[in-house]
């Protein structure tokens, strides 16, 4: 089955022929993996109704939205996470046994993104694009956070290693090295995953945030605490981070819940979610993705007036 909002011209919610300009507004997308699937049609509407926030931030898959935002290509924001996932260089536990990782990251953010490649990134239309940006990754020597933003790009293999570093999920995917340090998954990070601290950093106050879990949605503790300090004992703030972020994402929730009842914020939760993180099923990733569509087109003339406010 397809979905209306794969054709612009016939998009669910409206096109728009003018800018929807709210530099006051920073937008903010969660990861997820493979949930992102979800979501993506709300890249899909804030590209079709030609909206130019101040600012956009991403962690993990997060990432991905961020970029396929700022090179407005809707085709691209779908096949990242329901498409894609049929070219068996994407991943599996083939890939993990020979040292890849689940998620094939040397192929999904190096490799794929380059001209001529399964999912080519126009370069020139991101650095062309006007919003502030930052993609975030923690740094495994410090459990510090990195944030990358527009002055640290000047390469699309530059882009690419930001993206795959801030995605690179512990156990799952090798460590990501870039400039001399290694990296992991920015949501093991102190907001547990939402780089509203990154917006917050850059002046901005009023969020759109697009995420992937329930309103209701909250995460348990880890477990196994020796286990993981055990696999990560040369990296023991990677362990740390690990095992605060069940805390760390609690705490933002109910942050981002209370910006909601102030005005502050507009959420996008999903109202249910049919996928896990390492879906690959094809067939499912299309009928998330269609549920998000849904949800979105009930949803967009609220976003619509918050951004416009």
């Amino acid at each position: 089955m397809t979905s209306s909002a794969e054709d612009p011209s016939t998009t669910p919610w409206g096109t728009s022929d003018s800018p929807l300009d709210c530099p006051d507004v920073a937008i903010v997308f969660e990861g997820g993996g493979m949930r992102n699937s979800y979501t993506v049609g709300a890249v899909q509407a804030l590209i079709d109704h030609k909206v130019n926030p101040g600012w956009v931030g991403g962690i993990s898959a997060g990432t991905t939205h961020v970029v396929n935002f700022l090179i407005k290509n809707r085709t691209r924001a779908k096949a990242s996470f329901v498409d894609f996932v049929e070219d068996p260089r994407f991943g599996g536990w083939k890939t993990f046994a020979k040292g890849k990782g689940y998620f094939n990251t040397e192929f999904i953010y190096t490799e794929s993104v380059m001209p001529g490649e399964i999912a080519e990134m126009d370069f020139d239309a991101f650095m062309k694009s006007s919003p502030e940006f930052a993609i975030g990754a923690l740094r495994a020597d410090t459990g510090d956070m990195t944030w990358w933003r527009r002055d640290d790009v000047q390469t699309l293999e530059q882009l690419s290693a930001y993206t795959r570093a801030s995605s690179t999920i512990p156990f799952f995917m090798p460590v990501t090295h870039v400039d001399g340090h290694d990296y992991y998954d920015g949501a093991m990070g102190p907001t547990g995953g939402f780089a509203y601290d990154a917006a917050i950093e850059d002046g901005y106050s009023k969020f759109l945030f697009i995420l992937t879990r329930p309103k209701s949605f909250r995460r348990e503790p880890m477990s196994q605490a020796r286990l993981i300090r055990s696999y990560f004992r040369k990296q023991p703030a990677v362990a740390e981070a690990i095992l605060q972020r069940a805390e760390h994402y609690n705490r933002s929730k109910e942050k981002i819940a209370q910006w909601e009842k102030e005005g502050r914020a507009m959420v996008f939760y999903p109202d249910q979610m049919p996928v896990h993180n390492k879906e690959r099923n094809v067939e499912k990733l299309q009928k998330s993705y269609e549920m998000g569509v849904d949800q979105v087109v009930r949803e967009w003339p609220r976003w619509e007036e918050f951004l416009r406010g």
